[in-house]
């Protein structure tokens, strides 16, 4: 019999080389519901297609789209989850994140990942066809744990761009045909999702102190698109916190707190980074006067627009009108 205050344990498990793993406690392993949709970052509608998904399903641990898109500019928020994306066609794509710019042709089945916690805003110009993968970061945190004796460090996946990586290929390749499959085979799944979880650690962590953080709830799905479409909508106007606030019903301070987890940025930084692609497309065309542009993308002036615009692209309107011919 168990004694009092003595921890439950899990079962004997074993890791995806056959291993038998160290037992833990019960409450480090929490009972997960099914991962939809809501949860990750896609936002279904307009040029994005849902062609068939993981929902209804039963997994746990991971969820699984194939989407078709037409050329759209979309923001993925910040999950609690590691993103996963790989194009069965050649994509032209520019990825816009907090700290870095990316813009290539990737070649077909390329994969791009977008770690826990990071947002990304991708202009997509050509039209393909997409899986997408999250992968809970529960379940990356307790691989780490099992495969890994960093001490006070902690692994995580860190972001990339148009890789080449033939065995996460393969098991992109083995988890995209797991939806086709009857009945759902959620064993299987469970070893799949280590499988990932123990490659992506393997050669695409990075180490980084074990931090005590306060957690801050990010928006969901629906919550950011109706806050990116009020700001798409209104970028000539001169919007405050408190409008934007008021779209997800919360007060000024707690929509910062969580507009910043879900997109790693402030809101004055956000809209500036919509307004200055909007600015892009519209000095594309030759005859667009640069205070058309100003006025139209919400710059206070045109002194302030090209100011503004070459802090952010490291060139002038001119510059990069004459670099887009």
């Amino acid at each position: 019999m168990r004694s009092q205050g003595q921890p439950r344990y899990a079962p004997v498990r074993c890791d995806w080389r056959g291993n038998t793993l160290d037992l833990f406690p019960l409450h480090m392993s929490p009972t997960l519901t099914e991962f939809r949709l809501e949860q990750t970052s896609l936002r279904i509608g307009g040029n994005v297609r849902l062609l068939t998904s993981s929902q209804g399903l039963g997994w746990e641990e991971l969820f699984v789209a194939v989407t078709e898109e037409l050329p759209h500019d979309t923001f993925h928020g910040a999950v609690p989850a590691v993103w996963l994306a790989t194009a069965s066609t050649p994509a032209e794509v520019r990825r816009i994140g907090v700290r870095s710019e990316h813009y290539r042709v990737l070649p077909k089945n390329a994969i791009s990942i977008a770690g826990a916690g990071d947002a990304a805003h991708d202009e997509i110009a050509s039209p393909l066809k997409v899986v997408h993968v999250y992968l809970r970061q529960e379940l990356v945190d307790m691989v780490a744990a099992e495969f890994f004796k960093d001490g006070g460090e902690r692994r995580e996946i860190g972001s990339s761009f148009g890789l080449d990586d033939a065995i996460l290929r393969q098991l992109l390749v083995a988890t995209r045909h797991s939806l086709n499959e009857e009945p759902a085979n959620r064993l299987k799944m469970d070893y799949l999702s280590q499988a990932l979880a123990a490659h992506l650690l393997t050669k695409h962590s990075v180490l980084g102190p074990a931090k005590a953080t306060r957690r801050v709830t990010m928006f969901n799905a629906r919550e950011v698109s109706l806050i990116i479409d009020y700001i798409a909508g209104n970028l000539s106007s001169n919007m405050s916190i408190a409008d934007l606030a008021g779209i997800v019903g919360l007060g000024r301070a707690q929509f910062i707190a969580r507009f910043k987890a879900t997109t790693s940025m402030t809101p004055h930084q956000f809209v500036t980074m919509k307004r200055i692609l909007k600015a892009r497309k519209l000095l594309v065309e030759p005859h667009v006067d640069y205070a058309f542009v100003a006025e139209f993308c919400g710059f206070a002036s045109r002194t302030y627009f090209i100011t503004t615009f070459k802090r952010a692209t490291g060139m002038t309107p001119n510059e990069y009108r004459r670099r887009m011919k």
